[in-house]
């Protein structure tokens, strides 16, 4: 049978001279890479410095205008601030007191003159509650934790702000139904009416509509506080890093990692890997012609 150029048969590979090249490459490979991940990065602020403590570097001029970043605890503490001022957006259900009292009458049926006299009195008092309104004890609680003091009640498209104390939950309804019963009412009979059956929330929080303006006021609030113009000193040598100070230079910072350095990212990244790769070989060829066996 006629051979061919390359002739495999007669050339077998030698496996462990295979494995010798797979981990020669491979420890390369690993070794550029490692190299690659702690390569010095241009974009990285090189100073390290503690609020309170003295700026032991030299001075520093901004070579660029940029924003006074404020800090997360300030954005925090003025974010709090307005949602305090904020006031939820709930709906007036009118459809919860004629489906109460409609239990109500089906529960009483056919008043005498022994049960009448407490039928009207829990109807006069639902009146009177439902007017006011029922709010969810839960939401009312997390309103008085968060400083929370008000909300918009919107009634036939007519919203009007009202105080969070100003509402019911169904405990303190029930409370002041037994409470405000006149002395002619047995209250022992009364409580066996089951009268918290008929109170319900009818104050709803409208969740979107309140989450949306919500979201609004938190945009209002400012993510900066003044600038520094090219030129200006931002600190000097064994200066004291004041609160101001600090939040200068976390901007100073940020501006250095992240603007007008990032459009290099990548042309930076591809000129290191170039330099690595280049090393790595001068090594490797080094290695191949006067030390070949190490490999």
């Amino acid at each position: 049978m006629k051979q061919g150029f390359f002739n495999f048969e007669s050339a077998p590979i030698d496996k462990k001279l295979l494995l010798k090249y797979v981990i020669v490459t491979t420890i390369f490979v690993v070794a550029g890479v490692l190299i690659f991940e702690f390569f010095p990065n241009i974009n990285k602020f090189q100073y390290t410095y503690e609020k309170g403590s003295p700026w032991k570097y030299e001075e520093i001029t901004a070579p660029f205008a940029f924003e006074i970043r404020k800090s997360k605890e300030d954005i925090a503490k003025e974010e709090q601030t307005l949602l305090q001022k904020f006031a939820p957006i709930y709906n007036y259900d009118q459809s919860v007191l004629s489906s109460s009292k409609r239990l109500l009458k089906d529960k009483f049926g056919q008043t005498d003159d022994a049960t009448a006299p407490y039928y009207k009195y829990i109807e006069s008092q639902l009146n009177s509650i439902y007017k006011t309104g029922v709010i969810s004890a839960s939401e009312l609680e997390s309103y008085l934790e968060a400083g929370t003091t008000t909300v918009r009640l919107v009634d036939d498209n007519v919203s009007k702000e009202k105080l969070i104390t100003h509402f019911y939950t169904t405990k303190s309804a029930y409370e002041k139904i037994i409470k405000e019963a006149p002395q002619s009412l047995n209250r022992n009979t009364l409580r066996d009416y089951n009268i918290s059956n008929y109170i319900t929330e009818n104050v709803k929080l409208d969740a979107e509509k309140t989450e949306y303006l919500r979201k609004e006021l938190l945009h209002t609030v400012s993510l900066t506080k003044g600038q520094i113009q090219s030129g200006e000193k931002i600190i000097d040598h064994g200066e004291i890093i004041t609160d101001s100070k600090f939040d200068i230079l976390n901007s100073y910072k940020q501006e250095i990692e992240e603007n007008n350095q990032l459009k290099n990212t990548t042309r930076v990244a591809w000129g290191q890997a170039i330099v690595i790769v280049c090393a790595l070989l001068v090594f490797f060829l080094y290695f191949f012609l006067f030390r070949k066996k190490f490999l």
